[in-house]
């Protein structure tokens, strides 16, 4: 028991960390103690949450393909831009690709969808993990 705990602990230490590096929107710089703390209340939000609204949304995860989890992925990371120092999720710019005849230009990305781009990468990166775990 204590081991599959810690587990899902080192998970989402590992998907808030692909998180901060892999979207440009992120910066976090109070250290590894603000990282330490940020992981214990998106693990607390998962151990708290996942037993109670398990059973109440499961058909609605099935039918949204766990939209319930990106938002509470992303309403923990704005949380996290108010409460947690050195935290903070900022617009960035998207360089647009060339591929020849396909072209996508460049433009800014709002807060709103750098928030939704970051907890759809948590989402994944710790479903993934989960499951490879299993």
């Amino acid at each position: 028991m204590l081991r599959k705990l810690l587990l899902r602990f080192l998970i989402v230490g590992v998907a808030l960390g692909v998180v901060i590096v892999g979207v440009p929107g992120i910066t976090a710089t109070g250290g590894i103690i603000e990282f330490f703390k940020m992981t214990i209340v998106l693990w607390a939000i998962s151990l708290l949450m996942r037993p109670t609204l398990k059973v109440m949304r499961v058909p609605i995860e099935i039918a949204t393909m766990a939209f319930g989890n990106i938002v509470l992925h992303g309403l923990a990371l704005f949380a996290f831009t108010r409460y947690i120092y050195g935290f903070s999720i900022e617009t960035f710019w998207f360089s647009g690709i060339n591929g020849g005849s396909f072209l996508i230009a460049p433009f800014e990305i709002p807060i709103i969808l750098t928030i939704l781009i970051s907890a759809l990468l948590l989402t994944l990166t710790s479903t993934l993990l989960y499951w490879l775990t299993k």
